[in-house]
């Protein structure tokens, strides 16, 4: 019987302590509430700037890219440029000079 109204006695003290400290708690949810809204904005801010870093990242692989492309356009019209030139080289006809018009006519 003794044992009995001990917990008795245990679970009362509890529930009394639970209530007076009531508002300790209700303090320490706003505090951990607010706690866990900074750090939700912490980690929000931390995507944002992840978001950011990767869309400047495919920004300068873009531009590298353009510029490569840019490169090999220029190589490749400088190529065409030299086998055109080439090409009419080829079609001019070439009339064999005499030496008497290559030389000092005086």
């Amino acid at each position: 019987m003794s044992y009995l109204n001990s917990s008795r006695i245990g679970a009362a003290v509890i529930v009394i302590g639970a209530l007076g400290a009531g508002s300790g708690f209700a303090q320490g949810y706003r505090v951990g509430a607010a706690s866990n809204a900074a750090a939700a904005a912490v980690i929000q801010q931390q995507q944002l700037q992840l978001n950011q870093q990767q869309m400047y990242n495919q920004g300068q692989a873009a531009i590298q890219g353009g510029t490569l492309g840019h490169v090999q356009s220029e190589q490749m019209l400088s190529t065409m440029s030299e086998r055109n030139q080439a090409q009419l080289d080829a079609q001019t006809p070439h009339y064999a000079t005499s030496p008497t018009t290559t030389g000092n006519l005086h």
